[in-house]
């Protein structure tokens, strides 16, 4: 047994070389439980005096750069060669079949180290976060320096951590890393996250900007293989925004086995897709819910079936807009093209459209799955004289005409995209600087609108984020 429950103990620390072996037997067991304790820690460190002293060596793994001081700037310079000792990952390999708990985390993993696998085996207990700030594309200098040193991955290298899990378990805690942590489930086994008996590590780190005290579990990537279960309750971000190559290969990947969500799901930064193949199959319960966002074009989270894969969804659909230009009516559907296999959204889902002010948005669900968004403007609402009403009333009236003139719809789709975006205060200034009738021309399409904008300067001087 390893102890180290002191202030910022470190059960196992490894923090140097590379293609190192941990192994933690079964029946053995390292725990770190005093204030910010880690039991399993991967790091190579820093320099303890600051980073951007003079002739600081800069190491990690595939990392290796020196910093020289100039008498009016600093730069860094990658090192003519990369050291045999970097020349890997840290650790290739962490067998973890007895126990390990950390009170601020069970496994740490920082900015410099490559931890290529992490396999769960029969027998494994693991409690407290499980976190890792590597990025397979390179880390950031130090906050007095911000520059971005570029890891020197070799082309057969995907940077990516797999959690490999071997056992059926549940975990209650926190697992962040949505540069590189890739988390597999294994042929049969059983993974749960995010229970309701939420451990009182995963409550000190939980974010406050979600909207409960469930876990959060924010990876870059989740495999489901053949037989295995992913039951999910926790806060789940999958961060892959890879367009996948084939019906396999999603941010979330559901191989022959099965993926339940009863949590929040965001995949692909809401643009991500979701392979269930090989009888396969996704269910979202009553109590799940999805976010994808849209864009003009309808782009959306996807879900790719594929050799008789099946999807059905229930509990709720939140659709998040991103700023863009909309017309009048909008279809969008999370089936993706070229699927074959079952999929179906409940007749009692719970559709929310993120609201848009200044907007009525209504929808309707056909017979297959194409949610129809419908959006009714009212510009004339913001203005402040019959002159502007009826100015605003114009727009209402021809925005989807605007949008598709074949000479200057490009303009008129960038006028509205800010229109929509501005608050109601910026809708109103909007009104006011435009002149009734070259608008009533511009309706007739009889205007330059290009030079229109220009002349009001109004592009992005009232917009905000929808």
């Amino acid at each position: 047994a390893v102890t180290a429950n002191g202030k910022g103990g470190n059960g196992i620390a490894v923090t140097w070389g590379r293609n190192h072996t941990v192994n933690i037997a079964n029946g053995a067991s390292v725990k770190a439980l005093g204030d910010g304790g880690v039991a399993l820690r991967f790091d190579f460190g820093h320099n303890d005096i600051g980073d951007d002293v003079p002739s600081t060596e800069v190491v990690g793994s595939y990392i290796y750069y020196k910093n020289y001081r100039h008498t009016d700037y600093d730069k860094i310079f990658p090192a003519s060669k990369l050291l045999t000792s970097l020349d890997g990952p840290l650790v290739k390999e962490c067998n973890i079949n007895g126990a390990i708990e950390g009170s601020a985390a069970a496994i740490y993993i920082s900015k410099n180290p490559l931890v290529k696998e992490i396999n769960i085996n029969e027998g494994a207990s693991i409690k407290g976060n499980i976190i890792s700030e590597w990025n397979p594309k390179g880390m950031w200098f130090s906050e007095s320096n911000p520059v971005f040193l570029e890891n020197r991955l070799p082309a057969n290298e995907d940077g990516l951590t797999n959690i490999n899990i071997n056992q059926t378990m549940s975990f209650s805690d926190n697992i962040i890393g949505s540069e590189s942590l890739v988390l597999n489930v294994a042929n049969g086994k059983n993974f749960s996250s995010g229970q309701d008996s939420i451990s009182p590590y995963a409550l000190r780190t939980v974010s406050t900007a979600s909207t409960d005290s469930s876990p959060i579990v924010d990876v870059y990537r989740i495999n489901v293989n053949t037989g295995a279960t992913y039951n999910n309750s926790a806060n789940l971000s999958v961060r892959d925004t890879t367009a996948p190559s084939s019906s396999t290969d999603g941010a979330i990947t559901i191989d022959g086995g099965h993926f339940n969500n009863s949590g929040n799901l965001i995949v692909g930064n809401g643009q991500g897709t979701i392979s269930v193949t090989n009888n396969g199959t996704f269910t979202q319960s009553e109590a799940g819910s999805l976010t994808t966002t849209i864009d003009g074009s309808g782009n959306s989270t996807k879900i790719a079936l594929a050799n008789n894969g099946t999807a059905s969804l229930n509990g709720t659909l939140n659709i998040v807009p991103q700023k863009d230009f909309y017309g009048s009516q909008q279809t969008i559907n999370l089936l993706a093209d070229g699927s074959t296999g079952s999929y179906s959204m409940n007749n009692n889902l719970n559709i929310n459209i993120l609201p848009t002010e200044g907007m009525t948005i209504t929808h309707t669900v056909d017979g297959n799955g194409n949610i129809i968004i419908n959006r009714e403007r009212h510009f004339d609402t913001y203005g402040q004289s019959a002159a502007q009403k009826a100015l605003g009333q114009i727009l209402n009236d021809n925005l989807d005409y605007l949008g598709n003139l074949p000479e200057h719809g490009a303009d008129w789709q960038k006028l509205f995209t800010e229109l929509d975006a501005a608050d109601g205060a910026g809708k109103a200034s909007a009104l006011k600087q435009m002149n009734p009738s070259i608008m009533h021309s511009s309706a007739q399409a009889n205007l330059n609108t290009h030079s229109m904008l220009n002349n009001l300067n109004m592009l992005g001087s009232f917009s905000n984020n929808i």
